[in-house]
């Protein structure tokens, strides 16, 4: 038997719209449909594929794939993650354990060159991507910027600013995987539902480099790596055109959610996208911070090596600073809700109308 019976190839995974994975043999890549044959795979998403015999299934995979054992390894970003899946007998779809929690499943299926470029070609066009909001460009309302570290709960509040307060909700980590930034107002899990987002098509090379620079910009950030500042500033100002154009195209009052972890990085958003951004950004302590990812992404051990990758990210945060113009911090306190969250957020911009 060879080492790797798989079919090398592109791979799709159901659980990700803009995302591939690239085989060959015993290495593996996951990248956006968008870098496969412009960039190299960030450190973060090579993996290693090992067939043999790793265990016993879970009831949920065993139903899924019929089998008892697991028959392969995937073992990511250098060790970080290791995931076991089922190959099943068509050498050609993998079933494993999901992103989503506990009980989630990913299915990785083989696809043709063909149905790669189509896949590709499925997208909405990155000038206009589809939005669940009143398009009234001659009111450019309020322009909130909701940021902090990951689990603080910057996507969860920038969706209630949408759906109890009419704000367009833009998604910027769907910038980062060059897919469509309005998360719908009523999904449970605005963070994890951007896989769901369609690809957006016609995207130029300079956005997917720049796209690119900030996932290696957090990559290093969360290995412990020495940040490289001009990165993320290539990334920020890429994105910033992207909000400036889509701003003007909708119109309404806008909240952005993404986690900006620096003054630096804050005031070179504020320099590209004008005075009238104020930013909120959400603080938590390590312990709130772990509670709230491990309710996220599940408590399963092959989650772990991601746990604390994300709350290594967590003193790299800097909350706002007291000479920082139209800002303000939130300490989120474990007894508070989402809905209490919320309501500070609005009692902050009622406060800054005044």
């Amino acid at each position: 038997m060879t080492t790797h019976p798989w079919r090398d190839g592109f791979y799709k995974l159901d659980s990700c719209a803009f995302m591939v994975c690239v085989v060959k043999g015993n290495e593996a890549a996951y990248q956006n449909v968008h870098e496969v044959g412009l960039l190299e795979a960030a450190e973060l998403s090579k993996a290693v594929w090992t067939f043999g015999d790793f265990g016993p299934t879970p009831d949920n995979i065993r139903e899924r794939s019929g089998k008892e054992r697991y028959n392969m390894e995937m073992n990511m970003g250098n060790g970080m993650m290791k995931v076991n899946g089922v190959l099943m007998d068509d050498n050609l779809t993998i079933v494993n354990k999901g992103w989503e929690g506990d009980d989630s499943i990913e299915v990785n299926t083989w696809m043709s060159d063909g149905d790669f470029e189509e896949m590709k070609d499925k997208g909405e066009p990155v000038e206009e991507p589809s939005c669940p909001y009143k398009i009234q460009p001659e009111n450019q309302g309020k322009f909130l910027w909701i940021s902090g570290p990951p689990g603080a709960g910057k996507s969860t509040t920038a969706q209630l600013l949408s759906k109890n307060a009419g704000y367009v909700y833009y998604e910027a980590d769907c910038f980062m995987n060059n897919c469509n930034p309005y998360i719908p107002p009523d999904v449970p899990e605005p963070s994890m539902h951007q896989t769901k987002q369609p690809i957006l098509k016609g995207v130029s090379v300079e956005r997917v480099k720049a796209a690119h620079s900030g996932l290696e910009f957090y990559t290093a950030l969360g290995q412990g790596q020495d940040d490289d500042s001009q990165k993320a500033i290539e990334f920020y100002k890429a994105m910033s055109k992207d909000i400036l154009a889509e701003r003007k195209r909708i119109g309404g009052n806008w909240v952005v959610a993404q986690a900006v972890p620096t003054r630096e990085l804050r005031d070179v958003i504020r320099d590209a996208l004008g005075p009238e951004l104020e930013f909120v950004t959400l603080s938590l302590t390590k312990d709130s911070q772990l509670e709230r990812l491990k309710k996220r992404h599940g408590q399963d051990e092959s989650q772990q090596g991601f746990v604390d990758f994300m709350v290594a990210l967590l003193d790299k945060y800097q909350p706002v600073a007291s000479d920082e113009p139209m800002s303000i911090d939130i300490p989120i306190t474990p007894k508070m809700t989402e809905e209490d969250v919320f309501d500070a957020v609005i009692a902050y911009t009622k406060k800054n109308s005044d």
